[in-house]
């Protein structure tokens, strides 16, 4: 909803009208209609907790949910620009704040345990860079080492190019010349080798700004990297009467360069190597990085071209190709043999939903045991999921990336639901139902989820109302109904007209603490009314919107968002001591103060100087 802003004819305030404006801020609709509370630092989703003091928890709560890749870039940058106008001036309050801030970074960027956005965390990192560039570049190798990978500082260095980032930039080439020195000097492998940009041949001629921009970064890590190894009584052999590095000296350090990076990259194997050397029947494809698998396997490694006819003759592409085979075979048996971890879901399933693969495809169905195998694994080890329903929008507004996500997560959670959960689906669109997956591998079930009732809205009462009259009809206990529902959605309901229906928004239901109207606060009445306890929601965002069904201090709430399968770990039991009351910011707090990060609050009270007691 567009901000009204009423004021008298003499520009003054009014407190009437101030309230008014305060109130049409907060509530919104959703594009269905239905009553919500509006998104950003002014909006409702926030307003409540900010009122008691909390406004940056607030504000990175609010923010958590929207963590989705089609967020506007310039919409995201300046949300954190209003968050970090929040930061305190005083040190011990500002030291938390920043450690508050920067494993929220953490924890976006964490492509193996939490959200795993790459685009996003590059402007939240370049953001934090512009407020403290001397903590930022303290951040930066952790950043990349811990959370993403080196591959991040090449992307870094290509799309933030303006002068007001020089110091990034150099930073980025230092982190790369430190750390080839060091895996070279200890004879070590590492995979710096194999994400350090090469350096090329004439720039100009390279296609695109990026390549340039590439082939820049590896002649500069180059020249470095030579000066970095030679005895400081020889560089001012390389070096002309002002300081600058030697023209016949740029072409011995790209020599240098280039068998430096070949020795690098022989040590760890890159699969790369072997694919340009035809040496794929050497390719040890139990190790190939998940990554690669969703590259290569669905063509190269089986050597097949488009058409699906085989591409080459060639002894060692056959044999390549029947290895590969054979370990595919092996991960859907066994869930081992082929890495699909880290892929996600919705990069292995995206495929079959969108129908670019019609037929069973081996090395899709190898990640995706794999992918269930360690779920499960984690599952178990952590003490299990709590009974558990997915709840799948597959409403017309949900076309592209975000569907293909709602299925892959809602199947693979539905895997690995208890029973009598297990392989349950509800579908909420214009006819609702309880939706049973069947199938013997992935392309099957997605086929059968797909076969469900779809339709063009988003009918989310319909669906809590199936839920609450199945189960009154049926006569279940309390405990027989599921205690945790994640709802997979761009969160844009319909509004609910139903006067018979246990689900009604607007003036029929009733507000929630903060005073306002939205989706949470008609499931809270309708659970009541029908004499069920409110089951845990769990509101998994999947589309950038301005209206929410929720607010940051909603009890019983969670706010995921993302496409990343990897934040299931944070719905384990035992991972919250009290799910009915527990809040958005409550979860958000929780996962951001993970032993993993941290040691980035450690190096945020570092840089700050604040030496906090010992909590053993």
């Amino acid at each position: 909803m567009t901000s009204l802003l009423i004021k008298e004819n003499n520009n003054k305030s009014n407190p009437f009208f101030d309230a008014l404006n305060t109130v049409l801020n907060e509530q919104t609709v959703t594009e269905n209609g239905a009553l919500a509370v509006s998104t950003g630092m002014f909006g409702g989703v926030q307003s409540a907790q900010a009122k008691k003091g909390d406004r940056l928890e607030a504000a990175l709560t609010d923010l958590f949910g929207e963590s989705v890749r089609d967020k506007s870039i310039s919409d995201w940058n300046r949300e954190i620009r209003l968050i970090l106008d929040l930061v305190p001036q005083e040190k011990i309050e500002r030291s938390y704040a920043m450690s508050l801030i920067y494993r929220f970074l953490a924890n976006l960027r964490d492509c193996r345990e939490g959200k795993g956005e790459r685009m996003l965390s590059y402007h939240l990192f370049s953001q934090l860079y512009k407020f403290d560039k001397d903590l930022a570049k303290i951040f930066l190798h952790p950043f990349v080492r811990d959370f993403g990978f080196y591959g991040d500082l090449v992307t870094i260095y290509t799309d933030f190019k303006t002068n007001e980032y020089s110091f990034l930039r150099d930073a980025c080439v230092e982190i790369f010349v430190e750390e080839i020195h060091r895996v070279i000097s200890n004879n070590k492998s590492s995979l710096i080798g194999k994400w350090a940009p090469s350096e090329r041949g004439t720039v100009k001629k390279l296609k695109t700004s990026v390549s340039q921009e590439r082939a820049r970064m590896g002649r500069t890590i180059a020249n470095k990297y030579l000066l970095k190894i030679t005895p400081e009584q020889h560089k001012n052999k390389h070096l002309d009467a002002d300081g600058n590095i030697k023209k016949n000296t740029k072409i011995y350090a790209r020599t240098l360069y280039r068998k430096t990076l070949s020795t690098l990259r022989r040590r760890v194997d890159i699969v790369e190597r072997k694919m340009s050397s035809n040496s794929f029947s050497e390719i040890n494809y139990s190790n190939v990085p998940s990554g690669a698998i969703s590259k290569y396997g669905k063509l190269s490694f089986q050597n097949k071209n488009k058409d699906g006819k085989m591409r080459s003759d060639e002894e060692d592409r056959i044999n390549g190709a029947s290895r590969f085979q054979d370990a595919c075979r092996k991960s859907i048996e066994t869930g081992e043999g082929i890495k699909g971890k880290n892929s996600g879901a919705h990069k292995i399933c995206k495929s079959y939903v969108s129908n670019k693969i019609s037929s069973v495809d081996s090395s899709i169905e190898a990640q995706w045991s794999n992918l269930v195998k360690e779920t499960t694994d984690q599952v178990v080890e952590g003490g299990g999921l709590p009974s558990c329903l997915a709840m799948c929008d597959v409403s017309g507004s949900m076309s592209g990336t975000p569907m293909e996500v709602c299925v892959s997560l809602g199947i693979l959670l539905s895997l690995i639901a208890p029973d009598p959960w297990k392989r349950k689906i509800l579908t909420f669109s214009m006819n609702p139902e309880l939706h049973h997956i069947s199938g013997n591998n992935l392309f099957d079930m997605v086929r059968n989820l797909k076969n469900a009732s779809w339709g063009m809205n988003t009918d989310f009462a319909k669906a809590f109302d199936l839920i609450l009259k199945t189960a009154k009809n049926a006569k279940l206990t309390s405990e027989q109904m599921p205690s945790m529902v994640f709802v997979f959605s761009d969160m844009q309901f319909d509004t609910a007209v139903n006067p018979n229906s246990y689900y009604r928004d607007g003036a029929s239901s009733k507000t929630s603490k903060g005073e306002l109207y939205h989706g949470h606060a008609s499931i809270v009445k309708a659970y009541e009314e029908a004499g069920y306890p409110v089951p845990h929601i769990v509101f998994w965002n999947l589309r950038s919107t301005s209206a929410k069904p929720y607010e940051t201090i909603s009890e019983g709430v969670s706010v995921m968002s993302g496409y990343s399968d990897a934040m299931l770990k944070d719905f384990m039991s035992g991972k919250f001591a009290d799910m009915a009351k527990e809040t958005p910011w409550d979860r958000v707090n929780k996962i951001l103060s993970e032993e993993r990060y941290e040691s980035v609050h450690k190096i945020v009270m570092d840089y700050y100087g604040i030496v906090e007691e010992s909590s053993e």
